[in-house]
């Protein structure tokens, strides 16, 4: 009886021992899947850090599948890219090697070159996407994916790859649309693809981040363009919303120049003298010239003769002759005529514009007629020096009738007239008829049948 009690608490106790063994068993395998989910979650929640360490304890278990252990390894490696971690870029590589036909390798290749371009390894990161197969990723990873390797190409200077990479993006609803649009337009300005950039600037108007660079390269477009019209729709606003940028000076001359082009000099004045307040580098000649001009178009003659003095005395060029000239004018509109007359003078000794070299002469010789002690003789004198270089009848009959107009007497007309004659010498041939007049001592000259009565001595 006793032996028959030992033997059932024996068989019980084996049963027993079978059972215990068996729910260890099956609680030992199933609880790594209950920490790979608990793992998953957390990473879903962006907690990378204890994410990490359920997928590392995982990685290192043992008895349960490989592809688990497989998408644990990419998950460790996925978690230590996204917290930078240094032995990121090893893990998923080895994630990318242990397990090359794994679903999720086109993933690693994506992920792997996110993490090169935040650390600005742009060469990496390229090699990277080359390897990812972009018909797996969404539209706001296709996106992320044409963005960043068209920013890549950017910074490695291929442009030619990144603006193809930005044009994907650049009419495509993403939070990319806008840089897209900015780098595109920048590499087409760079490349005086001026429409195209033009096209893409006009998109980010009214872009919170970008509407205040936009315009600034519009300007620039217009102002090489020279459509000086479209420049004063754009420049006022932009220097309004930026007026104490580094770009004021700049934004300042390019909007006085557009209104200075288009012969509205009053309202040229308030930009051309932000742009003196605001620069700082050394004015050129022209930028003086501009300046005097607009003052002197302004009638603020006395600013526009500072100006004009500091381009006058530089070079003998066609700026110095002008500018000897309307500082002239200056000072006739302001009753100084003996500066007048000097400018005048220095005007038409320089034989650059032969147009202002002879207005320069008349005034000078009107003045010296009006200013004079012996008027005819000093306005004589200029204007017959001067007649040995007018090189035709046509200017020299311009020039006495000119004066004609400047009240000179009958007499001291046809006095200029002749000394041309006298000092050219010369008889005019013509195949219309003609007939032979006796002028200025001068046996025979043609005239043309049709032409006006000379003048006699």
């Amino acid at each position: 009886m006793l032996k028959k009690i030992f033997l059932t608490i024996g068989c019980v106790s084996l049963l027993t021992g079978a059972h215990m063994v068996y729910a260890q068993k099956t609680t030992n395998y199933r609880a790594p899947i209950v920490q790979y989910r608990d793992a998953v979650e957390l990473f879903n929640k962006e907690k990378y850090g204890a994410a990490q360490e359920n997928f590392k304890l995982l990685v290192d278990a043992r008895g349960y599948p490989v592809e688990m252990r497989a998408n644990a390894l990419f998950y460790e490696a996925l978690c230590a890219l996204r917290l930078h971690n240094a032995d990121a870029e090893n893990l998923m590589m080895a994630f990318i090697k242990d397990y090359p036909e794994n679903p999720k390798v086109n993933r690693g290749y994506y992920e792997l070159a996110g993490y090169y371009f935040t650390n600005k390894k742009y060469g990496s990161a390229l090699q990277a996407y080359e390897k990812t197969d972009i018909l797996q990723l969404n539209e706001e990873e296709t996106a992320d994916y044409h963005f960043k390797t068209g920013y890549s190409y950017f910074m490695q200077q291929d442009y030619d790859n990144a603006k193809k990479s930005f044009f994907e993006i650049i009419d495509k609803e993403s939070k990319y649309k806008a840089p897209a649009n900015y780098y595109y337009a920048h590499i087409a300005y760079t490349e005086k693809n001026y429409e195209s950039a033009l096209k893409a600037f006009n998109k980010l108007l009214n872009d919170e981040n970008y509407s205040k660079i936009a315009p600034y390269y519009m300007i620039q477009i217009y102002y090489y363009q020279q459509k000086f019209d479209e420049i004063i729709v754009l420049a006022p606003a932009l220097l309004d919303s930026t007026s104490n940028s580094k770009r004021t000076p700049e934004i300042a001359r390019i909007t006085a120049e557009a209104y200075y082009h288009t012969e509205r000099y009053q309202e040229a004045l308030p930009y051309l003298e932000l742009y003196l307040q605001k620069n700082t580098a050394p004015l050129l000649r022209k930028d003086h010239y501009m300046i005097a001009y607009t003052y002197y178009k302004a009638n603020e003659y006395t600013k526009a003769i500072e100006n004009f003095k500091k381009i006058s005395t530089a070079e003998n060029d066609s700026l110095s002759q002008l500018a000897y000239y309307h500082q002239a004018q200056c000072y006739l509109a302001t009753g100084q005529k003996q500066f007048a007359m000097n400018m005048f003078a220095s005007a038409y000794k320089m034989d650059v514009d032969k147009q202002i070299q002879e207005n320069a002469m008349f005034t000078y010789a009107k003045l010296a007629y009006e200013t004079a002690f012996n008027p005819y003789n000093e306005a004589v004198n200029v204007l017959t020096n001067t007649l040995k270089n007018i090189p035709d009848r046509k200017n020299s009959m311009k020039l006495t009738n000119t004066y004609q107009t400047y009240t000179l007497p009958p007499k001291t007309t046809k006095m200029l007239f002749c000394r041309w004659i006298k000092s050219k010498n010369v008889i005019t041939n013509s195949t219309k008829p003609t007939r032979k007049l006796p002028i200025c001592g001068v046996s025979s000259y043609s005239i043309t049948a049709n032409t006006t009565k000379p003048l006699l001595c």
